[in-house]
């Protein structure tokens, strides 16, 4: 908080695992010395109420830290938003201690505001700085992605951002990096082949596909975007399978139902289309288009048992 540096959206924290380790130990000593100095001032002169507001202010930083910082583990270990409310209380004994000091030592108390101008000042500068980074999504993400190089999730969300901002190849090259770095990232594996697919790549996309299906056969978003590659391919026998093994996984999968239903009316098989339709429509309702192929498809069945 004095001093801000390397700040991170996302960061990439080594864990400690023994309350032994010599970060940990150094940590535990720094807050220990906040808690005890406080204390102690406020207990030897209460009468000042600089130190009672010295005092007021560790207490509120312990207090609004413990929230979400304490011995409950989360599976983000570091956050900026974290330090927000309490680093009023550290501003607020900082401030309590520097007048603490200025009256006690006459000579300094030039100095003292000087500093405390200056440190004022760069914490204002460090400010727009950082506002630099927060200032569009593709560079916030960026600017996690190199600071967290080996972390998935700011190289996904970037190549996301960059993905709406209408960079394709860019964001393609950040999805290729992240699943160089682990070829088992399913996240990455749909997002690129959804890309390719979208630009016609199909068979890339089946690479991508068959490849992230290796890793994690049981995920269904894997096989419905394979079977979307398939269909975008022609090969119609392998699309019906993927999705169908889409829904095997996950039953009430609705797009694989509009995408089964939309195929098997394609084929000729009314009566089966219709089921998948419906229960799509059960699932979310359909949108005008997809009603009227219900309609039709409706019509075509009921004409069929008459004649039957």
């Amino acid at each position: 908080l004095a001093v801000p540096r390397g700040l991170n959206v996302d960061w990439d924290f080594p864990i400690s695992i023994s309350p032994w380790e010599p970060r940990v130990i150094a940590c535990a000593l720094l807050l220990a010395a906040m808690a005890a100095g406080a204390w102690f001032g406020y207990r030897r002169r209460r009468e000042d109420a600089r130190l009672s507001l010295l005092f007021l202010g560790v207490g509120w930083f312990f207090v609004t830290i413990s929230v979400d910082s304490s011995v409950v583990p989360l599976p983000d270990v570091m956050a900026e938003h974290r330090a927000y409310l309490p680093s009023i209380g550290i501003f607020w004994a900082a401030a309590c201690a520097l007048d603490l000091f200025r009256t006690a030592s006459p000579r300094a108390a030039p100095w003292v505001v000087t500093a405390a101008v200056a440190w004022v000042a760069f914490l204002g500068a460090a400010t727009l700085q950082r506002h630099e980074a927060w200032s569009s999504e593709e560079g916030l993400w960026y600017d996690a992605a190199l600071k967290s190089p080996q972390k998935l999730r700011p190289l996904q969300n970037l190549a996301a951002a960059l993905h709406d901002h209408g960079k394709s190849a860019d964001a393609e090259a950040v999805l290729r990096h992240t699943l160089a770095m682990r070829p088992s990232d399913t996240v990455s594996s749909m997002n690129l082949a959804r890309g390719l697919n979208a630009s016609g790549r199909f068979r890339e996309s089946v690479e991508v596909l068959r490849k992230g299906i290796e890793y994690a056969p049981e995920v269904p978003d894997l096989h419905y975007d394979l079977g979307v590659a398939f269909f975008g391919l022609d090969l119609i026998p392998d699309s019906l399978r993927s999705f169908e093994e889409a829904l095997r996984l996950r039953p009430d999968y609705r797009m694989a139902h509009v995408a089964l239903g939309s195929i098997l009316a394609l084929k000729g098989d009314s009566a089966a289309a219709l089921a998948h339709l419906r229960r799509a429509d059960e699932l979310e309702p359909l949108h005008d288009r997809a009603r009227k192929v219900v309609a039709s498809l409706e019509g075509k069945t009921g004409a069929e048992a008459v004649s039957n």
